[in-house]
């Protein structure tokens, strides 16, 4: 561990901190672990709605950009909803008005501040591809120029200037940083995590279903989803020009098997609905959910594939996605209808 001095107001948060490598749900997991509710990663992110396909398309924008993701942008509000949590998400454009806010939560002794820094000012390899990484406030330095935060990988402390913060406010817009507080506040009693997986199930699967895009977001999900990417996918097995078919799919997979890329999320999902049968009974979905993280993996095969035309990609990633699309709204309405979750 770095040596650091300063005070560290929330000492316990080292203790349950675990090294891992699931950066962009390490502070969450972690807070939540030192309040006595310790789950695994697959099913932190089952809890937040945080497994699922969301696209966003700026084709029609003349971007020529696609983006494939497996990240819920409201995972933490989601999150919050079936554990009977209380988020406060704030943005700050005023520094000293920042130092203070996080004095005062640190000196109440209720829950620790987070604070999202982006990965390139961490100083370290594996957190430089991180845009954005949520991050514990556990201390402040002797003069209280630095936060000491836990570092998201490491069972260490690292410290964060907040004059380093200055170039966020400009470039960002603000700095933005947040509350979790558990039930009963210093001692956090839970409801079962029965009930919350299920209310989280059916929550994320109805959406699926029925809710076509996300409100105030440039994400869709569902079938509207499913339908932008193959029309884009058509789009793109069309054009004539081969520079562009190959800017295009180079994008698209870029975005589909790196951390919370839908590869990884339907792999995590299936790895989730493991454990979810551990509480109650699923068994007759399970082989489903094992089938789509094959598939998911089959269709980033063939888009990365160089063996093929462009043409002959498209058509065959297009095949696999209308394969794909039946598989996922089974499940979805599984966990909708079905009495063993209710």
């Amino acid at each position: 561990m770095i040596q650091t001095k300063g005070k560290i107001y929330f000492p316990k948060l080292l203790t349950f901190h675990e090294e891992s490598n699931n950066v962009l749900i390490s502070a969450v997991r972690t807070k939540l672990a030192a309040d006595g509710l310790r789950v695994s990663p697959s099913l932190l992110l089952l809890l937040g709605g945080g497994i699922d396909f969301f696209y966003r398309s700026q084709i029609d924008e003349g971007k020529n950009e696609s983006y494939a993701s497996a990240v819920n942008p409201h995972f933490l509000r989601d999150l919050c909803l079936p554990l009977g949590l209380y988020l406060e998400d704030f943005r700050t454009i005023d520094i000293r008005r920042l130092q203070q806010d996080i004095k005062r939560n640190l000196l109440l002794r209720v829950a620790p501040p987070m604070i999202e820094i982006p990965g390139c000012m961490l100083n370290s390899a594996n957190l430089e591809i991180y845009p954005k990484v949520l991050m514990l406030v556990a201390g402040l330095s002797e003069d209280e120029s630095e936060l000491i935060v836990l570092h998201p990988m490491k069972r260490e402390y690292l410290r964060i200037a907040y004059s380093s913060l200055a170039s966020i406010c400009e470039a960002e817009g603000g700095i933005r940083w947040l509350m979790i507080n558990s039930p009963s506040f210093s001692k956090p009693v839970f409801p079962p995590l029965e009930l919350g997986l299920k209310q989280s199930l059916q929550l994320s699967s109805f959406r699926k279903v029925n809710e076509s895009n996300l409100l105030g977001m440039t994400l869709l999900r569902g079938e509207q989803a499913f339908k932008k990417c193959i029309n884009d996918l058509y789009f793109i097995g069309t054009a004539s020009n081969e520079a562009t078919q190959e800017h295009y799919f180079q994008h698209l997979m870029s975005n589909t098997s790196i951390e919370f890329g839908v590869t990884w999320g339907r792999t995590f999902l299936a790895d989730a609905l493991q454990e979810v049968h551990s509480f109650f009974s699923i068994e007759h979905i399970l082989q489903d959910a094992k089938t789509l993280a094959c598939n998911w993996k089959i269709w980033t095969e063939i888009i990365s594939s160089s063996k093929d035309d462009y043409s002959t990609i498209s058509k065959q990633a297009i095949e696999k996605l209308n394969e794909i699309y039946i598989t996922e709204k089974k499940i979805a309405e599984f966990f909708i209808n079905s009495t063993e979750v209710r």
